[in-house]
């Protein structure tokens, strides 16, 4: 079957948004079995299965699920886990080769894999309409710019069901080149849904992205909006993490802070590597995204006076930040704060990732 020749071969940036796609849905699946023992993802523009030699979304979707489902500790729980899978793409021939694919590999019956479709997204979820009334978690995957009039509304649909996460994949880059001209339609469009200024002139590239996510905070009512930029210096991509839960959020942190020196910001493969926020001069050696979150974290603090360690946390978290930079920002600026105990017996701020749910101790501002 002919497929594009945008999958002939993988290149060094959809090798960084497999490898982030990878670390976060291996996660998600086994806290998300463990918790229930059962879950749904729907990969929505899958692709053909491959990119040239290289695994592609649905592949290594299945790869993850299978070795997730071995846990004994699962099985234990829940004798009978199951992972429900949806896979769709608009362009019938990647449907058609994913579908080969799917025909040489033996799966476990623990793994249900709905009939791959090639459908317009709206027609995928109108059909799923009982699966977004469930309680069971789900996670969607997909590309709202190739579909070209998904709304918000559409997106809404999906982040208000119940335990719901969403990856939107974004060529954010290309439509930010032409963001401050008249453009064909499409991409016009695209501005005027998920941006909140249009058509205008950014700032930057940076400035563009935050104008996006400002956009899908306020259209879709959710506290947690992450981008990741996929940066392979010309050429840049972006993906958007949408969740409900700051337990998600978290997981997508710290996926993300394995490979991101600032925590936005992949850099791919031939890129100059940049220095980590916390190596031994952590805090003399900041970029951008630190100092700002250093600056809106002691805003925060200063306002609210007082605030649990799990305040703390959910806020860095949100910020896409991870408890242990918050920490580090505190006792940086040791002299601003005094803690109250509540619940531990050190004198530590408590703000830790063991520590996400448990009050443990009030950091109070000091003028």
């Amino acid at each position: 079957m002919p497929i594009d020749d945008f999958y002939l071969n993988q290149t060094d940036i959809t090798a960084a948004k497999i490898k982030l796609y990878q670390g976060y849905i291996g996660t998600y699946l086994i806290k998300v079995l463990m918790k229930f023992g059962k879950c749904s993802v729907a990969d929505l523009f899958c692709g053909p299965g491959k990119n040239g030699a290289e695994k592609g979304s649905p592949l290594v979707l299945l790869e993850e699920a299978e070795k997730m489902l071995t846990s004994e500790t699962l099985k234990r729980l829940y004798p009978y886990p199951e992972v429900s899978i949806l896979f769709n793409d608009i362009e019938p021939d990647h449907i058609a080769n994913l579908a080969v694919e799917l025909s040489h590999m033996t799966l476990p019956r623990e793994i249900r894999i709905e009939t791959p479709t090639s459908k317009h997204f709206r027609d995928v979820i109108n059909s799923n309409s009982m699966l977004l009334r469930s309680p069971r978690p789900k996670f969607f995957f997909l590309d709202p710019f190739n579909y070209s009039d998904v709304t918000m509304e559409d997106i809404k649909r999906l982040i208000d069901s119940p335990f719901t996460e969403v990856l939107l994949f974004l060529p954010a880059f290309f439509a930010y080149r032409f963001a401050g001209v008249e453009t064909e339609e499409k991409t016009k469009r695209f501005l005027e849904s998920f941006t909140t200024r249009g058509i205008a002139d950014y700032a930057d590239f940076d400035d563009f992205i935050g104008s996006i996510r400002e956009k899908l905070l306020a259209s879709l009512g959710i506290e947690f909006v992450r981008p990741i930029i996929l940066d392979a210096g010309q050429k840049k991509n972006t993906l958007f993490f949408l969740s409900k839960s700051f337990h998600g959020m978290l997981v997508m942190n710290e996926v993300i802070w394995e490979d991101a020196y600032d925590g936005k910001r992949v850099l791919v493969k031939g890129q100059e590597e940049e220095p980590g926020l916390f190596t031994k001069q952590a805090l003399e050696v900041a970029t951008p995204a630190l100092v700002a979150f250093e600056r809106n974290l002691l805003e925060e603090m200063k306002n609210r006076k007082s605030m649990t360690n799990v305040d703390v946390i959910r806020f860095a978290i949100k910020e896409g930040f991870l408890p242990r930079h918050a920490e580090d920002i505190i006792k940086k600026h040791h002299e601003h704060f005094s803690l109250v105990i509540t619940d531990g017996k050190q004198k530590r701020p408590y703000v830790s990732t063991p520590n996400i749910n448990t009050a443990r101790s009030i950091i109070k501002y000091i003028e």
